[in-house]
This record gives C-alpha cells, sequence and structure tokens, in this order.
C-alpha cells in the first residue's frame, strides 16, 4: 500500500520540491540585481520557463511516442509490447 501511495502522491510532491528550488534561485537572482527592468526581465524569463516546464508535464504519452520491440501478448483489451 505504501508503494501505491508513493506512486500517486510522490512525483507531484517530488517535482513540486523542484519548482520550489527554481523560485528560491529566481529570488536570489532578484535580491543580487538593482534595476527595476532588469528585476521585470527575470521575472518574466521565471514565468515563462515555469509555463513551459508545466505544459510539458501535461503532455500526454501515446504510443506514437515508443518503438516497439516485440510484441510480449494479445488480448481483449489490446496489445502488451516491449518498447525500445
Amino acid at each position: 500500500m505504501q508503494g501505491a501511495i508513493w506512486c500517486i502522491h510522490g512525483p507531484r510532491s517530488f517535482h513540486s520540491l523542484f519548482r520550489g528550488c527554481r523560485r528560491i534561485e529566481m529570488e536570489t537572482k532578484l535580491s543580487q540585481l538593482h534595476t527595476p527592468d532588469a528585476k521585470e526581465r527575470e521575472i518574466r524569463k521565471y514565468s515563462k520557463t515555469e509555463s513551459q516546464h508545466l505544459r510539458l508535464r501535461r503532455t500526454k504519452i501515446k504510443l506514437a511516442d515508443f518503438r516497439t520491440v516485440k510484441v510480449i501478448g494479445k488480448g481483449a483489451f489490446g496489445e502488451v509490447s516491449k518498447p525500445a
């Protein structure tokens, strides 16, 4: 049961940890900058990077993303294959 909980909640908390690290890194860069324009550019850059990262996390994995090496079995619900 513990493994099932990790499979559901673990990866989300793991990625949010990295998101927090990126935020802290951005805040330290902001504290070193003195001009408001540079701070605004850095915030925009951070926002763009975060939105791209979240967009990549939302993409669905399709069968076309893999190359089939061997078909292991076929059944009523589809086919099981070994990807490369």
